[in-house]
């Protein structure tokens, strides 16, 4: 009879480690994929303001061409930031930097010494956190 009483307390040991085991992986399973949520809202936050920092450039851009001469030069929208073809600007409190670049009717990128008044499309890119997202508009 003690026989079976050994055999039959091993038999309890063995599952109750079974249904341990099984806990554990369930528990970890549940950290894994709760972290891996929590990394991807900060990236989704993240995604938001570099977007939002491309069309605050964007709207920079716009405004100042709205209020500028046809026949000044790409530079005159920003001349501390005009380099080469591209206007360079942060935002958000130094938090986020958006690059304005400028293109022709033919799609041919413009430098910063062409004419306001040749510009029919731009393109922001915004960075946040070295999260980029990127809008392009055609002017009316």
């Amino acid at each position: 009879m003690k026989k079976n009483n050994n055999k039959q307390k091993a038999s309890i040991l063995i599952f109750t480690l079974f249904l341990t085991m099984i806990a554990l992986i369930a528990g970890m399973s549940i950290i894994t994929i709760s972290g891996l949520e929590i990394s991807n809202s900060g990236f989704s936050g993240r995604s938001v303001q570099a977007f939002q920092v491309a069309d605050n450039g964007l709207e920079f851009a716009m405004t100042k061409i709205g209020s500028s001469n046809a026949s000044s030069a790409i530079s005159s929208i920003a001349p501390f930031n005009c380099s080469g073809s591209e206007i360079t600007r942060s935002a958000f409190a130094g938090n986020g930097i958006y690059v304005l670049t400028f293109f022709d009717d033919n799609g041919q990128q413009l430098s910063c010494t062409d004419l306001i008044g040749s510009i029919e499309t731009i393109k922001s890119v915004g960075t946040y956190y070295k999260v980029s997202r990127a809008i392009e508009v055609n002017l009316p």
